[in-house]
């Protein structure tokens, strides 16, 4: 499981590097869209890490779509929830 974690990670920061160089050369890159993949990396680690996927086999691919949507769905749930009940608290002085 270390040496799948060590290549993810180091994917990651090949990947890191290269939009930093294209975003320092000012290629058409916005920041939005780099925040973005850095959101998407961050929350694939943490879905393969807490779900326990094995990127050796076949087939790893389909498991870790269906547990990260499934994991962002949940968060989606949860933001959700404490929205409301944000939105019902009486938020009037005293």
């Amino acid at each position: 499981m270390f040496g799948v974690m060590l290549t993810l990670i180091l994917v990651a920061f090949i990947f890191i590097v290269i939009l930093t160089i294209l975003y320092h050369l000012k290629i058409r890159i916005t920041k939005f869209l780099f925040i973005i993949f850095i959101i998407f990396l961050i929350s694939s680690f943490i879905v393969v890490i807490t779900k326990d996927i094995d990127v050796t086999e076949k087939g790893w691919m389909t498991g870790f779509a269906v547990s990260y949507f499934d994991w962002a769905r949940q968060v989606g749930n949860n933001v959700g929830e404490i929205t409301g009940e944000i939105i019902r608290q009486d938020w009037s002085p005293n």
